[in-house]
């Protein structure tokens, strides 16, 4: 499964139970009843890279990552990013809850590289996951996943935002977490750098610099 968004469900975001093998990149669940990615029930060899929960099964404390002591087999993930707006634990691994991201890494050995912190969504609400400027998950994406997509949800190509470091791993550096890439189109700024003045009916020489911010080309 790549690029898909699963919100506001009345149970599971994305619910394994018996199926093996199963893989996610760039996926989101967000906002659902129970687990947002539930991993049950003998489901060997589960994948999830570049994927994004955040604040599933808030009112009857379930977690954005739910592998079960019989999952565990086979299972990797990497790239992801887990986030709570309360202090619920982000994830139960092998029947124990871990109350942080990190906390799950040392018990697991999983999720190196991912992340605990905001996804800073305009409007996850509303189903709208795209990302704001500052998202933790810009830039960062691990592009060498297997199955991974060189465009999104949406079909807009991986877009380089200038004021942020690459640091996904992979031929591009530049991609971002989640299903939709982040776009930071910002104004281009134009500068007088050097001015001339002559006498009337004269030519005048005029020097102007115009920088885009994002790096994108100007026309």
């Amino acid at each position: 499964a790549t690029l898909n968004r699963s919100w506001n469900n009345g149970d599971h975001g994305y619910a394994h139970l018996g199926a093996t093998g199963t893989i996610h990149v760039h996926d989101v669940a967000h906002g659902n009843h129970s687990d947002g990615f539930s991993i049950q029930g003998v489901s060997t060899g589960t994948q999830i890279y570049n994927s994004i929960a955040a604040d599933n099964g808030l009112a009857i404390g379930g977690f954005d990552l739910n592998v079960d002591t019989g999952s565990t087999a086979g299972f990797e993930s990497n790239h992801n990013l887990f986030w709570n707006s309360t202090a619920q634990a982000p994830v139960r691994y092998n029947a124990t809850a871990q109350p942080t991201v990190a906390a799950y890494v040392l018990a697991s050995g999983r999720d190196v590289e991912s992340l605990q912190a905001d996804p800073q969504f305009v409007n996850p609400a509303a189903g709208d996951f795209r990302l704001t400027d500052g998202s933790p998950a810009i830039d960062n994406a691990n592009s060498a996943a297997p199955h991974w997509p060189a465009t999104d949800a949406e079909g807009q190509p991986r877009f380089d935002d200038r004021t942020i470091e690459n640091t996904g791993p992979g031929p591009v550096a530049y991609a971002d977490r989640g299903p939709l890439e982040f776009v930071n189109d910002l104004a281009p700024v134009v500068t007088v750098t050097k001015t001339a003045t002559g006498m009337e009916n004269s030519p005048i020489a005029v020097s102007v610099k115009v920088h885009d911010p994002d790096g994108q080309p100007i026309t």
